[in-house]
């Protein structure tokens, strides 16, 4: 099958796909949230600055470690699950907050007598924090540094090309990009042009065993109700389908569940 693809994209059309590669970009992002208990002792709190600062950081780089050992024990390596904490450490660093994506204080306990903190501390200043770390980049540090194999296939994605047929308002192409990222895992879906009722788009599928007929079957069994898609023609990397979008039927769903 020859399929012509000229490639233009409207100012307005290319400002809509350079925010949904990043609203996709962010949602393929791992994040771990995790609740740590950071103690730090008055002694060396006040060495440092603020004990509660320093008991914030503690659970900070709590939470860090424990996602970078659950990679290290889920490692093929015979020695990843050996490494200790001090290596840890010392390759991860003393800052955290680059491997968190936010954090939050659940709980301040305060001054209490030591319980977490280390041997011979009197007094412990205690939080309980809420961390979402940010897995990926805690993986690709311990990938650089040599703690953890890289996956020979990481990064390999297949692209098939879409052409959809029947298209008369960017709404249908959008609520396509939606199906195609949202539903179905594509790592992205840029619309490549958009004219005369006829839209391009290149997506591109994790792994390099994905194809079109396989794509195209997946979208037309769990595209939304609004979206209706017909192919018409198939091959191994590139489909031609027939496009109707309503979405006043989502509208009347709407206006029915008031």
């Amino acid at each position: 099958m020859k399929m012509r693809f000229p490639i233009r994209v409207s100012k307005p059309a290319a400002l809509v796909v350079g925010l949904g590669l990043m609203v996709a970009a962010a949602a393929s992002a791992e994040v771990r949230r995790i609740e740590e208990v950071g103690a730090v002792s008055i002694r060396s709190g006040a060495r440092g600055g603020d004990a509660r600062d320093a008991a914030m950081q503690a659970a900070l780089q709590q939470a860090v470690l424990r996602v970078a050992r659950s990679f290290l024990m889920e490692s093929d390596q015979p020695a990843a699950g050996d490494i200790d904490d001090a290596a840890l450490e010392a390759v991860l660093g003393k800052r955290m907050v680059p491997y968190t994506s936010k954090f939050r204080v659940l709980e301040d306990r305060g001054e209490r007598p030591a319980m977490f903190a280390e041997k011979g501390a009197a007094t412990e200043y205690v939080v309980v924090v809420e961390v979402h770390v940010e897995a990926d980049r805690v993986e690709q540090r311990l990938m650089d540094e040599g703690l953890l194999a890289r996956d020979p296939l990481a990064g390999t994605v297949s692209r098939v090309i879409l052409e959809l047929r029947g298209v008369e308002a960017y709404g249908a192409v959008a609520a396509v990009r939606e199906l195609l990222v949202e539903r179905l895992g594509a790592t992205s879906a840029v619309p490549k042009s958009f004219e005369r009722s006829v839209a391009v788009i290149e997506v591109e599928l994790p792994g390099a065993s994905a194809d079109a007929p396989g794509l195209t079957e997946q979208m037309a069994a769990q595209g939304p109700p609004v979206l209706l898609l017909r192919p018409v023609e198939v091959d191994d990397m590139s489909a031609v389908l027939d496009v109707t979008w309503r979405p006043e039927k989502a509208a009347g769903a709407a206006g029915r569940r008031r």
